[in-house]
């Protein structure tokens, strides 16, 4: 097993490289917090709209908080059912990771039948970035709102004035007769 990862400024999260010489598979996984202001559908429908027109092979894992284990299903299975990604406790998501698996090259030089590691490594790289990862946007918190403050009502006193009443007010005064 071979593994690395590049962290790419303002993304969602570290873009985690796998090569298992073995089974001959490359895997690229991406890691991206859960928003905690919504509830266990919402969470998988922010990024599942995220992820918009991406590949249906793409397997998804869902870690509760504090759980050892982790619950996987591909983003097609996703897109049919929701709640596909929940554990049989039902516990909220807390973080995801994004996996794009590939086969591996086995050729050792570019430009021959079968692709090189490296070339292999770098396409699915390049892949995964492209369709994946630069489309997410890491989750924020909505900024507090101020509360509602009653709206005084208007009183008659404070009400506009209109100019023709005001004209007729001021020349129908009468003065007050002085007392000499």
């Amino acid at each position: 097993m071979l593994s690395g990862s590049l962290r790419i400024p303002h993304t969602a999260g570290d873009l985690l490289i796998e090569a298992d010489l073995r089974a001959r598979q490359i895997a690229a996984s991406v890691d991206v917090a859960a928003p905690h202001d919504r509830g266990v559908r919402g969470r998988v429908s922010w990024l599942v709209s995220q992820l918009g027109d991406a590949r249906g092979d793409l397997v998804i894992e869902s870690y509760p908080k504090n759980a050892r284990t982790c619950t996987s299903a591909t983003l097609d299975q996703i897109r049919e059912d929701r709640f596909a990604l929940l554990d049989d406790d039902r516990r909220e998501s807390h973080r995801f990771r994004i996996v794009k698996r590939s086969e591996m090259g086995v050729g050792r030089k570019s430009g021959t039948r079968s692709p090189g590691f490296i070339d292999t490594v770098l396409g699915v790289i390049n892949d995964f970035y492209g369709n994946v990862v630069q489309q997410i946007t890491p989750w924020q918190p909505s900024a507090p709102k101020l509360a509602k403050q009653p709206t005084p009502e208007v009183e008659p006193d404070d009400a506009p004035i209109d100019a023709q009443i005001v004209e007729e007010k001021v020349w129908s005064y009468e003065w007050p007769k002085s007392v000499d």
